[in-house]
């Protein structure tokens, strides 16, 4: 405290000024550096834990400098327990907020499904595509995102979680596994 006091003791205004100043100094610093390295976070991809005994399945599809896809496949046909992994991610991600953010499925039930206007009811639960073909397209699908964006930044990854589907193409051939896509967006 002799700091702080002159030299009859009393409370010395200039130096409490200069000591209040040394620490607003520094916690603006503190802030900047910590605002800056938040920043500096944001600027590459968001990866979200992959279920158990995923693989990557092809290459990273880089669409621009700060968005990317990455496809990857789980052996099975148990779409519904990996989107249950994702929801359980989504819940301790999005636990601080208390948003409750779930993963979505699309169509909430039943599949997408190739229904003539005549025949469909509003509540019938399916997505009309025409020319639909069950043998080679998604039948349904679940959504996922985890958004990380802040102050002036955007870091997200879209998670497709999807059934697979035969293919001539081997390459492209998913039947047997759940193929998870995710299209990732960062501050460049």
């Amino acid at each position: 405290m002799g700091f702080l006091t002159n030299r009859q003791g009393n409370l010395s205004y200039i130096r409490l000024s200069i000591l209040i100043g040394v620490i607003g100094a520094l916690l603006v610093g503190f802030g900047f550096l910590t605002f800056q390295l938040d920043q500096q976070s944001r600027r590459e991809p968001f990866f979200v834990d992959l279920p158990p005994n995923a693989q990557q399945w092809g290459t990273i599809d880089k669409i621009r400098p700060d968005r990317q896809r990455v496809f990857y496949r789980v052996a099975g046909n148990d779409v519904d327990s990996v989107a249950k992994h994702y929801n359980q991610l989504m819940e301790r991600f999005y636990a601080p907020s208390g948003s409750g953010e779930r993963c979505q499925r699309n169509p909430s039930v039943g599949a997408y499904t190739n229904i003539p206007d005549s025949q469909r009811t509003p509540n019938d639960g399916l997505i009309y595509r025409a020319n639909f073909d069950p043998s080679r397209e998604v039948p349904f699908q679940w959504r996922c995102v985890f958004d990380r964006g802040g102050f002036n930044a955007i870091q997200s990854t879209e998670v497709i979680i999807q059934p697979g589907i035969a293919s001539d193409d081997p390459l492209r051939d998913s039947a047997g596994y759940v193929v998870i896509v995710y299209d990732q967006r960062w501050q460049p």
